[in-house]
């Protein structure tokens, strides 16, 4: 007979009842779950099983008897609020965070404190990154996990003889208090982050896959993990308004692609803002309603004859020793806004005539838009920073002209980074959410949609790629230039 792990046979699992734990490590190895970190902000969290079979013919038999079973695969996927105290669930740490080639060195995803590229080990030690994620399951008559040990006397009816309430009467007054269900699935590679940017909030979507989980009947209650009544947590999550790409140029910590520049900055509005240097300076006028990002990541594994990895006991870890990430890694990012006026497709292309209003059939049209300077990371000459943002060039000239030379030629060149700003009264600082698509990166597409009789917006959407498996996410103080001189 089946033994119920709560005293209430009714009970059912929703989100006040459950929570995640997580646990990252650089190389090949065992973390035990007690290891977790709670991550905060999770919103859902779905696992979805894969159990490959196949059957094998009999032959004189009509009825196929016997079957076989693959290698299972079983995909998490979360979604979570960032708080502006918390890090992205895959950041770069603050210590690898530096300005120049060097720090576009040590905080790109594929160096060795990051995700990595393989899973076998290299001359550090370092291999892929591996999680292990935890889901802690409480009973469902508390508001929030760990809430029945935050229980006082006076919460109870039956009391000793002195008015206390002992232990042994705690217990079986509240049997469940300090109960848990975890489950912990191991080793799970990461394979797509992605961030939707709306005029409602910020969301990140996560999703790992991992070949095996351990249900863990030798840790059942809270004390098994240190967590007693800690688990709620407040805080502030980031909003659309934190995101810094109203400011001027001059104090823009954000970098936006030209073609977005073009389409959607209309002007200043009579709100004004205080500048880094302290002048009051009006806010831009935007039509952006939706900023999607998003890393996805591909992996091969080597067969190894005879053998599953990861299939021994005490070995279940080895399942990804074997396996490299596809590169490049897909890194792509859209805009989305209210259209007012048409594209001012002039504005950003490249032309060696003064016809820059005319798109033709070449392989120019989104070329090179002008010359980089690669001791800033900057380019001048029309493009992103045609409007004097590089101090040593501040009034370049138009349209890429002259010509660029042949080496950022045809080249991709396109800034995307976007900086949310917050401020930590504790420390009297400001602190930054960076996610940083790196300065390669070109337009995939330009889509107009909407404006139909049921009273629709027109709406544009400009979709951009970056071959350079460049995606930068952390939490600083600091908003640094990463210059990439050469591939990584």
């Amino acid at each position: 007979m089946t033994t119920l792990p709560f005293n209430d046979p009714n009970g059912r699992i929703f989100y006040a009842c459950q929570a995640v734990l997580t646990t990252k490590r650089n190389m090949s190895g065992e973390s035990p779950a007690t290891d977790g970190v709670f991550l905060n902000g999770v919103q859902s969290i779905g696992i979805n099983g894969d159990m490959p079979s196949q059957s094998l013919l009999d032959i004189g038999r009509a009825q196929r008897q016997f079957h076989y079973y693959g290698q299972q695969n079983f995909e998490i996927t979360i979604e979570r609020r960032i708080d502006k105290d918390s890090d992205f669930f895959y950041f770069v740490d603050p210590s690898d965070y530096t300005a120049g080639a060097a720090g576009y060195k040590s905080s790109h995803v594929l160096y060795k404190n990051n995700l990595h590229d393989k899973g076998f080990a290299d001359s550090d030690g370092k291999s892929l990154r591996n999680y292990d994620i935890t889901i802690l399951y409480a009973p469902d008559r508390y508001r929030y996990i760990g809430a029945g040990n935050d229980f006082t006397d006076e919460d109870y009816n039956d009391t000793d003889s002195d008015g206390s309430i002992s232990g042994s009467e705690k217990d079986e007054q509240e049997p469940d208090r300090n109960k848990i269900i975890s489950v912990t699935y191991k080793s799970c590679l990461l394979s797509s982050i992605e961030y939707n940017i709306g005029v409602d909030g910020i969301t990140e979507s996560v999703t790992l896959f991992t070949k095996q989980f351990r249900f863990n009947k030798d840790l059942s209650t809270l004390s098994d993990y240190g967590i007693n009544n800690d688990l709620p947590q407040v805080g502030e999550v980031l909003k659309r308004s934190h995101l810094d790409i109203l400011k001027q140029p001059v104090d823009r910590k954000s970098r936006l692609p030209q073609e977005v520049i073009s389409m959607f900055e209309l002007g200043d509005t009579e709100s004004v803002y205080d500048g880094d240097d302290g002048a009051k300076r009006p806010l831009k006028i935007y039509g952006i309603n939706n900023i999607n990002l998003s890393l996805s990541i591909d992996y091969s594994q080597i067969p190894d004859v005879g053998f599953w990895r990861g299939s021994e006991k005490d070995k279940e870890y080895e399942q990804n020793l074997f396996s490299y990430m596809n590169l490049p890694l897909q890194v792509s990012c859209s805009f989305t806004g209210v259209a007012r006026r048409a594209l001012e497709y002039g504005d950003f292309i490249w032309t060696d005539t003064a016809d820059d209003v005319f798109v033709r059939n070449t392989d120019v049209p989104f070329a090179a838009s002008g010359v980089m300077d690669k001791t800033t990371g900057l380019s001048y000459g029309g493009g992103p920073y045609r409007d004097g943002l590089d101090p040593n060039n501040p009034d370049p000239p138009k349209y890429g002209s002259p010509k660029p030379p042949s080496d950022v030629y045809n080249k991709t060149d396109r800034p995307i980074r976007l900086v949310f700003a917050t401020f930590d009264s504790a420390a009297n600082a400001n602190k930054y959410h960076i996610i940083d698509l790196g300065n390669n990166n070109y337009v995939t597409s330009i889509a107009t949609t909407g404006g139909d009789t049921g009273g629709g917006n027109v709406e544009t959407t400009i979709t951009y790629q970056n071959d350079h498996s460049d995606m930068v996410l952390v939490k600083d103080t600091q908003v640094r230039d990463l210059i990439n001189e050469k591939p990584f």
